[in-house]
């Protein structure tokens, strides 16, 4: 199996993304192209093993990673410049279902914020925003997290999201991230 990801530089994320054939069993496909991705970053194959929260790692190698799947996408990002700070990722494939929960995970504050921000469709913007706060669950590896809670949208330009988190057992009160947006997929990464 060949596997051709587009590999992304967001700041000190290098995030490596491909797309998965849609037949098969997806979850098996999921695991054997974030396998694929892994491999391809450090030139050998390294095993992926998760701890009991479901958070990723490697067997022998002090590198965080973070991986997302998606319908047809799989995407794996490592911290270039610090290997050992942990990093989140997530990926989304454009649609509306996003539009459906959107009660669950943004508050009226955050929803407001699209009002201001002409340059990305509100689908689009609750996309990035759900991308976000996945990534900052994945990057703080904290179970009992309420993303509308203790995620919260602070700001977002044009490519970049910031969060500002309030739980107690996480120590960072400010979380960044670059993202892209994409006629098939969403992508955030930090």
């Amino acid at each position: 199996m060949e596997i051709n990801p587009r590999i992304l530089l967001l700041n000190d994320v290098e995030v490596r993304i491909c797309r998965m054939p849609s037949q098969g069993r997806q979850r098996d496909n999921e695991r054997l192209y974030a396998q694929g991705l892994i491999d391809g970053i450090f030139n050998c194959h390294v095993k992926i093993l998760h701890e009991q929260s479901g958070k990723p790692y490697l067997e022998g190698f002090p590198d965080e990673i973070s991986i997302s799947h998606t319908k047809g996408f799989v995407a794996v990002a490592r911290n270039l410049q610090n290997p050992s700070v942990p990093v989140g990722v997530d990926i989304e494939y454009v649609s509306d279902r996003v539009l459906r929960v959107l009660e669950k995970f943004l508050t009226e504050n955050e929803t407001a914020l699209v009002e201001k921000k002409p340059w990305l469709p509100y689908r689009d913007f609750c996309l990035v925003a759900w991308c976000a706060k996945e990534a900052a669950y994945k990057k703080c590896g904290v179970q009992g997290v309420d993303f509308k809670e203790h995620f919260r949208i602070r700001e977002i330009s044009s490519a970049s999201v910031e969060l500002a988190v309030s739980h107690p057992d996480i120590v960072e009160s400010t979380i960044c991230f670059r993202y892209l947006v994409t006629p098939g997929y969403v992508l955030v990464a930090g």
